[in-house]
């Protein structure tokens, strides 16, 4: 029996060698050292409370909510039910990415190993194969032993790979997610879903057919964002939100939100149940608040004041009022929209390991993280079409279970 086991073991390690051997990692080359926000995909591998997914990645519950456009109330209100990911959702985790070494990596993540915790099963069960064993081994330096015990206690770095630019084809902004290709995903209803095109994804990628990549790859999926016109003296000077989401700033007194077909954000007060106290957020001489705005009829048309959030200093909300002379007057700007907190949203999960993927047209990748795809027609896509290479179907959209306490 025991020889039996000790084989067993062997088989598992080499098939975990053979595992992080197989898998690619998309790695952007980087010569400053300058760093962005960047974003992870990551999915759950079984019902998990967005409290412990923010401790998984070291980050705060609210910035959670904001990557994925969720009801800060809903789980900040001390009287609201905890709120609990369903099976393999895909939740955007953000990170702060940086230039070591001559590559983009994420390195704010720490990990504190538990009793039976091996390389293997810390980048495979609980980061979902965003980064490999061998990555994990050689940003900390210890030896490279997948398959053997991490000691209990050891703080180690998790460096997942990111990328910082702005690789849209048509321009505007953009922010990178580090995504694990599953069979059966699609190019072009991926690049979709996040606003870009398929050459996007694919020059990004460094790839020129989709022939190259194969479930279990971590690539780089460009997401469209808004930019920011803030104070370069602001310390949130830069900011970037990705499309359909948004960012709580200024000590959690502004949200900032990337509304569609706009590209810049459009900053308000934050919802009072995590405002606080907060420095005042109105304009110098005026009542507008940052984000509200003032009409008054004239013959000239429709003059409109705007209060603009411009940034958050030493305390200090900084706004500036912006006047302009419109034929009309418009409506007054919609209050930010949220994805449900409950189950009206609930979709199939995405296709489970070993499945087959969709049976449309085209070609898809294989369930098997080892094997190429079909060849397949060019990916070079014209502006504003996207590619007939296929991986499938995804959906990204989140299944909140809400479980009362």
């Amino acid at each position: 029996m025991g020889s039996l086991d000790r084989h067993q073991r062997t088989v598992l390690l080499l098939a975990s060698m053979l595992a992080i051997a197989a898998a690619k990692s998309f790695i952007q080359s980087c010569n400053s050292a300058s760093q962005c926000s960047s974003l992870v995909a990551y999915r759950t591998p079984a019902a998990q409370s967005l409290g412990a997914i923010a401790a998984l990645f070291n980050i705060d519950t609210v910035s959670l909510l904001a990557a994925n456009n969720l009801d800060l109330r809903s789980s900040l209100d001390p009287g609201s039910p905890q709120l609990v990911i369903a099976p393999r959702r895909i939740v955007k985790v953000p990170i702060s990415c940086s230039c070591v070494d001559g590559i983009w990596r994420g390195n704010a993540t720490l990990y504190k190993s538990r009793p039976g915790d091996t390389l293997a099963s810390i980048a495979d069960a609980l980061f979902g194969k965003l980064v490999t064993a061998k990555q994990i081994a050689q940003a900390n330096g210890i030896a490279a032993n997948f398959g053997g015990a991490v000691a209990a206690g050891s703080t180690l770095v998790i460096p997942f790979s990111c990328g910082c630019g702005d690789p849209l084809a048509g321009g505007g902004t953009a922010l990178l997610m580090s995504y694990v290709v599953q069979g059966g995903d699609t190019v072009g209803e991926l690049a979709r879903e996040y606003g870009s095109l398929p050459g996007d994804f694919m020059a990004l990628n460094g790839v020129a057919n989709a022939s190259e990549l194969a479930a279990g790859d971590v690539v780089a999926v460009p997401i469209r964002a808004c930019g920011s016109s803030f104070r370069r003296s602001a310390y949130d000077f830069g900011l970037v939100v990705a499309n359909g989401s948004y960012i709580i700033t200024a000590g959690h007194c502004v949200q900032c939100s990337c509304l569609p077909n706009l590209q810049q954000v459009y900053c308000t007060p934050a919802p009072g149940v995590i405002s606080g106290s907060c420095p005042d957020m109105r304009c110098l001489g005026t009542n507008l608040t940052v984000g509200a705005m003032a009409t008054a009829a004239s013959v000239q048309g429709c003059n409109v004041t705007s209060c603009l959030y411009t940034g958050f200093k030493k305390k200090i909300i900084l706004s500036s009022l912006q006047s302009v002379i419109l034929n009309s007057c418009p409506a007054p700007p919609p209050p930010p929209s949220y994805k449900s907190a409950g189950g009206s949203l609930a979709l199939p999960p995405a296709a489970a390991p070993g499945s087959s993927g969709l049976t449309t047209p085209g070609v898809t990748i294989p369930a098997s993280g080892n094997s190429a795809f079909a060849p397949g027609p060019s990916t070079a896509a014209a502006a504003g079409t996207f590619s007939q290479i296929r991986f499938g179907s995804l959906s990204l959209v989140l299944l909140l279970v809400v479980l009362m306490i």
